[in-house]
């Protein structure tokens, strides 16, 4: 409820905002739209001319607009690089091959981007492996408390333990934090050098 409200605060701050706005923090604001926009095209494979590359996209518009639309474009593309909740990367891929674009291939920009590819990576092969340990420890457990008991016999299934749910829970959210943070630098720094 909190993320909400401090969303709705922040959209309540920029329409008073642009009541007191200038028409050239007006048209800035119009034009950062249009880049998110167009990032959300990109991302959904839905640009206006399919055949061109997103750097040829914003190469398009005049150059008083391009930096705005660019920044829209930028903060969209990195919003959209998370922490998978399955073992799907398909859109954070498709977001940091949008900036490596929009980046124009620069070395120093592609060498981050790769970073955050591989963090990705890293996140999802740590996430199976300790989910796989806690299965195998669980299973360990359970299965010698069942062989005290008289009389017990057939599978015993860990991932239906309620502490085996909150003990996952726990390293998801302890994982998340920690390779969160890292991809949070990474995006902050390619915040930085991009717009």
């Amino acid at each position: 409820m909190a993320e909400i409200k401090s969303t709705l605060e922040k959209v309540m701050e920029r329409v008073a905002a642009m009541g007191n706005a200038s028409p050239k923090e007006v048209e800035d604001e119009e034009l950062l739209k249009s880049g998110m926009k167009l990032a959300a095209q990109y991302l959904q494979n839905k640009l206006p001319e399919p055949e061109k590359t997103l750097y040829d996209t914003l190469s398009g518009y005049p150059g008083n607009e391009q930096l705005q639309i660019r920044k829209g474009v930028i903060q969209v593309l990195l919003r959209n690089i998370v922490l998978p909740r399955e073992e799907n990367l398909e859109r954070s891929e498709r977001a940091i091959q949008g900036l490596i674009d929009v980046g124009g291939g620069s070395g120093d920009l592609v060498a981050v981007m790769q970073d955050m590819q591989q963090i990705l990576g890293q996140y999802i092969q740590h996430r199976t492996q300790m989910q796989e340990q806690l299965e195998t420890a669980f299973k360990q457990q359970l299965e010698q408390a069942a062989a005290q008991q008289q009389g017990f016999s057939g599978s015993v299934e860990p991932t239906l333990h309620p502490k085996f749910a909150e003990e996952w829970q726990r390293i998801k959210e302890e994982l998340n934090d920690q390779y969160g943070r890292a991809l949070d630098q990474h995006k902050a720094l390619l915040s930085e050098r991009m717009t």
